[in-house]
């Protein structure tokens, strides 16, 4: 959905349209402060739950550390950036932040929840990403529920 002087926002259970992939322990909760939905890390062991997102230009991810705190794995396989931000609890106010992700080129982005229950609320572009045309939302792509 395009946002005027925001830009393009993709909630976690639309990534599939632009193709983003998840893999590992993520959790479904509703998060209506931040969006509709949001992905939640689980188990945090080997394997770590990933989320991949082929993205186009200038990009960020709102995201928070979850009641306890935690940090995510930011890494570019396109310019091999990474970047390992520590995320605050996010308290009775629903603190998250806004986390720019490497931009101005075509390229792959995986966030690794490097602790549990670190929240992935919403992904905010500067341009329309490219989507599959052939995707369709059905219940079957939630993980399951907290």
């Amino acid at each position: 959905q395009f946002i005027p002087n925001a830009g393009w926002q993709y909630c976690p259970h639309q990534w599939h349209m632009i193709s983003g992939s998840r893999y590992g322990d993520w959790l479904f909760r509703e998060a209506r402060a931040h969006g509709e939905f949001a992905w939640v890390a689980g188990d945090t062991t080997d394997p770590y739950p990933t989320v991949t997102l082929p993205l186009y230009g200038m990009a960020s991810l709102l995201v928070s550390g979850g009641k306890h705190g935690g940090k995510i794995e930011i890494l570019d396989h396109y310019s091999n950036y990474r970047a390992v931000p520590v995320l605050p609890p996010e308290g009775s106010d629903m603190t998250a932040l806004q986390v720019p992700l490497p931009s101005n080129h075509f390229r792959d982005v995986t966030i690794t929840a490097l602790t549990p229950g670190v929240c992935l609320y919403k992904l905010t572009t500067a341009h329309k990403q490219p989507s599959n045309p052939l995707a369709t939302f059905d219940h079957s792509i939630l993980p399951p529920p907290m």
